[in-house]
């Protein structure tokens, strides 16, 4: 029997971290890096970074071209030239 900072008992570790919405790799990795079980279980998850255009939180990491989305199109694209290589500017509409 494991038991939470609040005093709820749960069968396994595992039962405790997925009821407050953790993954097993966050929760044995705060665990390794020293933080209390409170700081552990109430630290929200932070969001995925490449979610700017993806209203439905639905992370499609693996498509580069957010024009596939059907809800985005191409307005414009440019490329700059830079010191050392260049830098792709791309710009999209909903629509």
């Amino acid at each position: 029997m494991t038991k939470d900072h609040l005093g709820h008992t749960f069968p396994d570790v595992r039962s405790m971290y997925l009821f407050w919405g953790l993954t097993e790799w966050v929760y044995y990795q705060r665990k390794h890096c020293g933080w209390s079980l409170k700081k552990i279980l109430t630290t929200p998850l932070r969001e995925m970074r490449n979610n700017a255009l993806n209203d439905m939180k639905s992370y499609a990491r693996h498509r580069k071209d957010k024009s596939s989305y059907e809800c985005y199109k191409k307005v414009s694209e440019e490329r700059k030239e830079m010191k050392g290589g260049y830098m792709v500017i791309t710009e999209y509409q909903r629509g």
